[in-house]
């Protein structure tokens, strides 16, 4: 009888975190759709009013950022690639001189 009790309480914990996971991804799974919705919505509007400025308020500062970030990581792998192509030439040189 105590091992059936202590086995229902594993089980009833398991299955309340498998809840939770269906919980949250439900929510998760609802906030994509939502998003999702949104970019949508935004690209008709763009399609609608392409020459309709963006005005960037301080909400938007997160995905200027994002942004940013996505252009620096171009500008660093750009960076790089120069160096190694600069190594390549120096290298070239020496072997001729």
């Amino acid at each position: 009888m105590i091992q059936k009790e202590t086995q229902l309480r594993k089980l009833q914990r398991e299955h309340d975190q498998l809840e939770e996971r269906l919980s949250d991804l439900r929510r998760g799974t609802a906030f994509l759709s939502d998003l999702r919705d949104l970019h949508k919505n935004y690209l008709t509007h763009r399609e609608r009013h392409p020459n309709e400025v963006e005005v960037y308020g301080p909400s938007s500062l997160p995905a200027l950022l994002l942004e940013a970030r996505s252009v620096l990581g171009a500008e660093h792998q750009l960076k790089n690639v120069n160096d190694k192509l600069q190594q390549v030439l120096d290298q070239e040189n020496h072997k001729e001189t």
